[in-house]
This record gives C-alpha cells, structure tokens and sequence, in this order.
C-alpha cells in the first residue's frame, strides 16, 4: 500500500510539473492547457444500484483553480448491458470582476440524466453514453446573448481491454456535445453594414459546441480502489454574440471562433 501511495503521489507531482504557462496561452485562440484532479466514492447498495460522489479540482495553466465541480447521483443496471444514472453538480467559477479587478466565485448548478448501453467481447469492452444536462447560471444572463440555463446533450462511444492480472484497463473515447438552446439571430450578420437589422429569434440555436477525444487507463490498485489517468483533446466552437441590452440590436456582426483545450487529468475513486 505505501508503494501505491508512492506511485500516486508522484503522477500527482508529474502532472504538476506538466504545468507552466509557456505551453499555452489561455488567450490564444490556437490552444489551451488545464489539468483536473479528482477524488471520488462509490457505494453499492444493493446489485445495480450504486450512489456515489465526488469533489474534481480543476486549474488552468498558471496552476491556479479554474473551477471546482461537488456532484452526487445515483446509478442503477436493470439489465448487465445497460446502465441508468441521475446526478447533481455545484459548480463554482473563478472570474475576475471587470470594473473592480476583483476575484469571484461564480455559482452554477447542473442536473443531469444518463444511460450507457455496453457490448463485451472477450476483454474488450464498447460502450455508447448518452448525456442530458441543464446548467443554471445563478448570476443574471441578458438571453439574447447566451441561456439562463444551458442545455446540451453528449453523446460518447468508448472501447477498452481489460488486463485482468495486471488490474489495468487502457481506453479510448470520442465524445459530441451538442449545445441545444443558443441564443438565435438571422443571418443578417453576414453583411457587415446590416447586422444592425438583425433580428433575434429566441434559444433556439443548435450546434455543436465541442468534440472530445479522449485516451487513459484505469488501474485498479485494490478490491475498492482504482485510478483513472487520462488526457483529452477538446475543440470548442464558441459563438461571440455582443447586444445593446436597451434596444435588443447587435452591437457587432455574429463571429464564431474554434480553439482546442487540452486536458491531462487524474482521479482517484473508493468503491465499497
């Protein structure tokens, strides 16, 4: 055990030295580095049904808190292929007050719903998840610019082999999300001198806002605890939607911009 305490510590430390801000600006716009490090418990209540919660630390690339993520849920298998979970996150974001300069917390809540339906073949395992979630943002959003509460779903697929004697399980994963209620204007933006008259339609715009692939491997060091290294590779479409809220005209034509993220992550998980 103090061996694999040893072990965990220093990938800690390996993933923290990975840090500096020389890789990436989070500026600009060609890319961006985070790291996520989690702790998590898993009790099983009876068989298939499980609760479970964890607390994930997340900071960008000067090695600072970008945002902590506290989720609790449920989980429940009817059937050996197909599994069901409900589950809760309070999210708090670090920002910077642009007026004062001042550091603080921005609070959202999100609730989510999802099933994962899973094929075995020998040791390999396939797996395909779909995700539902609304985020609520409890500081005030003007919705001609973005959602008081953002809705999105996520669909993954995911393969692994399982090395049962050596307790360890590769995988990869690719994973869509699509943003399903973006503020919405007509395509008037295009000309540069009528996006004035450009009309705003509602939340009702539908795109895809992220793709994710994904690489790691879960160790499982003992009968109730595992680890879960991995690295992802995000592109974001983002939309910059700039509006007078008095008059509900664009300030500036609709741009839409992507950036890649990339992630390298590390949790640790007690199951009991």
């Amino acid at each position: 055990m103090k061996k694999t305490t040893r072990l965990l510590f220093a990938a800690i430390i390996g993933l923290a030295a990975f840090q500096t801000p020389s890789f990436a600006d989070q500026d600009d716009s060609d890319g961006s580095f985070g790291t996520r490090y989690s702790v998590g418990v898993d009790k099983k209540i009876r068989k298939g049904f499980h609760v479970f919660a964890d607390e994930e630390f997340r900071l960008d690339d000067t090695f600072s808190i970008d945002r902590m993520y506290t989720t609790a849920g449920v989980s429940y298998k009817p059937l050996d292929w197909l599994k069901l979970g409900v589950g809760y996150s309070a999210i708090n974001v670090s920002k910077v007050n642009k007026d004062t300069g001042a550091d603080y917390w921005d609070w959202r809540h999100r609730l989510a719903a999802d099933v994962t339906g899973t094929c075995r073949v020998g040791e390999w395992k396939f797996s395909l998840k779909e995700k539902f979630q609304a985020t609520y943002k409890t500081r005030e959003v003007f919705e001609k610019e973005k959602p008081q509460t953002a809705l999105a779903l996520k669909s993954r697929v995911k393969v692994s082999y399982n090395f049962r004697r050596a307790g360890l399980e590769p995988y990869a994963a690719f994973e869509h999300k699509l943003t399903l209620n973006g503020a919405a204007w007509d395509d008037l933006s295009e000309d540069m001198f009528k996006f004035k008259e450009s009309e705003y339609l509602g939340l009702n715009d539908v795109f895809t806002s992220r793709l994710r692939t994904e690489a790691g491997i879960e160790w499982k060091i003992s009968r109730s605890s595992s680890i879960d290294i991995y690295g992802k590779m995000d592109t974001i479409t983002e939309k910059d939607i700039d509006c007078k809220k008095n008059k509900g005209v664009l300030k500036q034509p609709i741009t839409t911009a992507e950036r890649n993220f990339f992630i390298a992550g590390i949790g640790y998980t007690f199951s009991f």
